[in-house]
C-alpha cells in the first residue's frame, strides 16, 4: 500500500498580520522576542512587560482613542457605543 504525501502550507491570517501592523510596542517586542534567537530584546521586554497590551477595535466608527482598548477587556466587541 502506498501512502501519498501532500504538502501542507501554513495558513496566513490577515487579522494577525494587520494586528502586527498597528501593534503597540509591547506586542511587537513580545512577538520578535519569541522569534529572534539572541537575547537582544530581553531587557526591552522586561521594561515593556508592565505596559498594558492594547487591542484594535474593528469598528470603523469607534469613538475610542486610536480605536484601541486594553486587550484583556476586549472580547468580540468592546461596546464602544458606535
Amino acid at each position: 500500500m502506498e501512502v501519498e504525501e501532500k504538502e501542507s502550507k501554513a495558513i496566513f491570517s490577515w487579522s494577525k498580520a494587520y494586528e502586527l501592523y498597528v501593534a503597540d510596542i509591547h506586542t511587537l517586542v513580545s512577538y520578535y522576542r519569541k522569534r529572534i534567537p539572541c537575547a537582544c530584546l530581553e531587557e526591552k521586554y522586561k521594561a515593556e512587560k508592565s505596559v498594558k497590551k492594547m487591542g484594535l477595535c474593528y469598528n470603523p466608527n469607534c469613538s475610542l482613542p486610536e480605536r484601541k482598548a486594553e486587550r484583556s477587556k476586549m472580547f468580540c466587541c468592546t461596546r464602544c457605543g458606535d
